[in-house]
């Protein structure tokens, strides 16, 4: 049995079409409407970064995931001066420095 080229083309619209129709119903992720990054210098165990943590998870579940707040404890995006020059590039949101 030979399959047309035409018929083929035919199959896979329909098959695209009714794909479409039904996918609706089905749930899909979204990112975040908001995404923050948040670095400090301190570690992971210190209560400034346990309490962040929990408020990033407090305003995600009261912004229904609009509103992304990533906590970055430790130097993990770099030295003060690198994370300086990542907020000027936009790259980071927030930083905390010592007084």
């Amino acid at each position: 049995m030979s399959v047309s080229r035409r018929a083929l083309l035919k199959a896979t619209a329909a098959s695209a079409v009714l794909g479409r129709v039904s996918a609706p119903m089905v749930a899909r992720a979204q990112a975040a409407e908001f995404s923050y990054k948040y670095a400090n210098n301190l570690p992971a165990s210190h209560p400034m970064n346990t309490r962040a943590k929990e408020m990033a998870a407090a305003i995600k579940a009261e912004t229904n995931g609009r509103f992304d707040l990533q906590i970055f404890p430790n130097n993990q995006l770099g030295s003060d001066t690198d994370t300086l020059s990542q907020i000027r590039s936009a790259a980071s949101s927030s930083s905390r420095y010592p007084a």
